[in-house]
């Protein structure tokens, strides 16, 4: 019968006893009234039954779960630190039933393993909203912010029972993806720069300026091999000595080996020998999995060594022997004079000596003698007739100057005679 209807049994006879039963229905209970008695005559008995619908509840879970990706190349936290190192909170919406215990969470790993809240009971049917939110910190990892929307569904079997749908279940759980990053940067030299020059005359006032390039090459990482601030640098350098060159910062977001090509681009020349040769750097960048990276040369930077030397020159010292004859002398003769000296030259402070050899002896240079004057010189005239042809008219004194022959050895008196 449904609700309400009733049922009427006739003819039963007077004194006769009565029980009235109704069959169970599942999901239902029953309360009788008026169920067993005796027939009276000319009465009606009533057995009145009323039912009331009950089910069992429901019972549902809702799980989540951390999605780390880690990019190629890098290596991403360890696994114990991404173990717990994020909460999941669940919120419910408009009134909808939560969990005892357990409504927040943290993840075992970053591989997508679910989680669960604790179980939720239902004892009505409906749609039941709920969000989870994600919480927490770890180095390199940036957290999904959005909130996720869960429901769950709660169907009435009409048998009592009801069955209670979550859309996060374990097999589907509520996924917080995050995404690792890292990134390091490289500022140390990658060229050592040795100059090796004598004194400092080459540097001038201002010094002398080399300048140096860069160039990327390949690298196992599989992204572009980044370059650093600048491409090419200078140092300038007052005297010799060493000194580092760097090219300004290099900013890497993946791990790997990188490959650059260093030289220096001066050219030689004024006395410079300048290495314009390529060198190759290596770059090593390793993931320390707190969301940097830590970039090492590996090999060692570069050595550039440019040298200065002066071009050869040569330079030559004269000595000379001046040897004075005072008047009235003749002089020791030439072939005495010459060789009878010897010159010895000694360096001070380092200084080279002569290739052929440090003596030398005297040539006789530049001997002059003048002649004296002699007043009787002036009265003799030579008589014309008297047949002495050997005698010399005088007049002014002669001036004669010696010079020395180089081929002959010899002494040569140039005369100039005066006038009359």
């Amino acid at each position: 019968m449904r609700d309400g209807e009733s049922k009427t049994i006739e003819g039963l006879p007077a004194g006769a006893a009565y029980t009235v039963t109704e069959g169970a229905v599942t999901g239902f209970t029953s309360e009788a009234a008026g169920d067993t008695g005796t027939i009276v005559k000319d009465k009606t008995a009533e057995a009145s039954f009323t039912n009331n619908y009950a089910v069992t509840s429901a019972t549902a879970k809702i799980f989540a779960a951390k999605n780390l990706v880690v990019p190629p190349g890098l290596a991403g936290p360890a696994a114990d630190k991404v173990k717990g190192s994020f909460t999941f909170t669940l919120a419910a919406v408009d009134g909808a039933p939560l969990p005892e215990v357990g409504t927040t969470v943290t993840n075992t790993d970053g591989a997508a393993t679910p989680v669960a809240f604790g179980e939720i009971s239902y004892t009505k049917p409906g749609t039941y909203t709920y969000t989870v939110a994600e919480s927490g910190t770890l180095a390199g990892v940036a957290n999904d912010a959005a909130e996720k929307t869960v429901t769950v569904t709660v169907t009435d079997n009409h048998d009592g029972t009801l069955t209670a749908v979550s859309s996060a279940p374990e097999t589907a759980p509520v996924v917080f993806t995050n995404t690792y990053a890292a990134k390091g940067t490289f500022a140390e030299a990658l060229i050592e720069k040795t100059v090796e020059a004598t004194g400092d005359a080459w540097a001038g006032e201002s010094g002398k300026t080399f300048a140096f390039a860069i160039e990327a090459g390949a690298n196992d990482a599989g992204v572009a091999t980044p370059l650093p601030e600048k491409a090419t640098a200078e140092a300038t350098f007052t005297k010799a000595g060493s000194a580092t060159i760097d090219f300004g910062k290099l900013a890497f977001t993946t791990a790997g080996t990188y490959h650059y090509t260093v030289r220096e681009t001066t050219a030689s020349g004024d006395g410079w020998t300048c290495d314009n040769s390529d060198h190759d750097i290596t770059i090593k960048v390793t993931d320390k999995g707190d969301g940097t990276l830590e970039a090492v040369v590996d090999g060692g930077v570069a050595a550039i060594t440019n040298t200065y030397a002066a071009d050869a020159t040569t330079a030559t010292i004269a000595v000379a022997k001046n040897l004075v004859v005072p008047a009235g002398f003749d002089g020791p003769a030439a072939d005495k004079v010459k060789g009878a000296f010897t010159f010895t030259l000694a360096a001070k402070d380092g200084a080279p000596p002569p290739a052929d050899g440090t003596t030398v002896t005297n040539h006789l240079h530049g001997y002059r003698i003048r002649l004296p004057r002699r007043r009787d010189q002036r009265r003799r005239c030579r008589k014309d007739g008297d047949g002495d042809g050997d005698r010399q008219r005088y007049g002014r004194p002669r001036c004669g100057k010696l010079r020395h022959d180089r081929q002959s050895g010899r002494l040569h008196q140039h005369l100039r005679r005066g006038s009359h």
